[in-house]
């Protein structure tokens, strides 16, 4: 059988993002393990990263309705230059996961799911 790959991107993106702890086995390497929503998760394999910048999501969460209120740019500029590193995950109860690691802070994040 063939493996079976997600789309480019998740169906179900979480607004705001869900914190989690992880475990790469290299240093820019997708996660072997995940603690996310109280659980303790193995993962089967990840592929990544893809590195992208803001302001994207913030123009994303304008087009929801959850962004700038009030139009201001000041937001968009304090987030301009910053960068994610995503990877997308398969973990063993069988989700396929967006996650990203923050570049300067180091923390990760679960972004969205494939449902």
């Amino acid at each position: 059988a063939l493996p079976c790959y997600p789309a480019i991107r998740p169906s179900k993106l979480f607004a705001p993002p869900e914190h989690a702890r992880v475990i790469a086995l290299v240093p820019d390497g997708p996660p072997a393990w995940i603690h996310w929503q109280g659980r303790d998760i193995n993962v089967v394999c990840g592929y990544g990263p893809e590195r992208i910048a803001a302001p994207w999501w913030n123009e994303s969460k304008r087009h929801e309705g959850e962004g700038d209120q009030g139009g201001s740019p000041n937001k968009a500029q304090r987030h301009e230059g910053e960068t994610r590193d995503y990877f997308v995950i398969h973990t063993e109860p069988g989700l396929w996961l967006w996650v990203y690691r923050h570049c300067s802070t180091g923390e990760w994040f679960v972004h969205g799911e494939w449902i």
